[in-house]
């Protein structure tokens, strides 16, 4: 009797987590996110363009993210666990120039970055 009333009882669910609790609480319903979206219809024609330059981007980048490893698994026989370390190394580079242009950046300035980039 001692086990179902001490600390290790594993019956009782546990509590939700503070910020779980806010997400229940208030359910979200579908129209009021349509609501939303259509608030959007009033917004400048620089931000449509900014939205669907950043959705081609990423389809750009996802797409080439699964040529590169279909590419390396059949035209030069690597095996999926190959590749897939090749996608990593090749994330990881991406990544740490993401980082180091943005030193750079901030070292020198956006204006001069930007003409520098337009000289390259």
């Amino acid at each position: 009797s001692s086990m179902t009333n001490g600390p290790l009882n594993n019956d009782a669910a546990p509590p939700p987590l503070p910020s779980m609790m806010h997400s229940f609480a208030t359910p979200v319903q579908p129209l009021s996110r349509l609501s939303e979206l259509k608030s959007l219809c009033g917004s400048p024609r620089e931000l449509w363009v900014t939205f669907a330059i950043k959705f081609l981007d990423s389809l750009a980048n996802f797409s080439m993210h699964i040529i590169l490893v279909l590419y390396l698994t059949q035209e030069f026989a690597y095996s999926d666990v190959k590749a897939g370390a090749v996608f990593g190394a090749y994330g990881a580079l991406i990544t740490a120039y993401g980082i180091g242009t943005g030193l750079i950046i901030d070292r020198i300035g956006v204006v001069k970055s930007m003409y520098s980039g337009v000289i390259l």
